[in-house]
């Protein structure tokens, strides 16, 4: 937990609901071995992947000054990522923007079936590959067979 900052409860509030969820999903994806925290290096893939203009150095000061080891809960994902996006986290459009970053883990603006499925192997769901590609094709408007920006906030609102 970092210091001198909300409560799981308070910043959980403070998001919308599916950006709340997008949050915990993206946690669980960087959470490898499931024992509930993230290494530093997966939060600084994270960090990347939400656009966030924070250097690994950066990074690993900000966990330093606040007491946390290389090992980072999702109480303390929630803080730095409010830490990081200031109040834009208020405006749903932003939110939404910043989870379709984390949930786009290699970068490309897009999130493939790989991507959906891997997420959701993590989260303990098992669905075959033609129900990953019904999902994707239900969000998908333009038909190229990933979910962009503008699907993702059309289907998030």
């Amino acid at each position: 937990m970092l210091k001198g900052t909300a409560s799981i409860e308070e910043l959980e509030s403070r998001l919308p609901p599916e950006t709340l969820k997008v949050y915990r999903e993206a946690f669980s994806v960087y959470d490898i071995n499931g024992d509930g925290v993230i290494e530093t290096h997966e939060l600084v893939q994270v960090m990347k992947n939400i656009g966030a203009s924070m250097t690994e150095n950066d990074l690993h000061n900000l966990l330093q000054e606040a007491g946390v080891g290389d090992n980072v809960d999702f109480h303390a994902f929630l803080q730095i990522m409010f830490s990081t996006s200031g109040d834009a986290t208020d405006d749903i459009e932003q939110s939404i923007r910043a989870s379709f970053r984390v949930l786009d883990a290699d970068g490309d603006g897009l999130i493939g079936i790989e991507e959906l499925k891997l997420m959701l192997q993590k989260l303990g769901e098992e669905i075959s590959d033609a129900q990953l590609e019904q999902v994707i094709s239900m969000a998908d408007k333009d038909k190229d067979g990933k979910i962009n920006i503008d699907d993702f906030i059309r289907i998030m609102k």
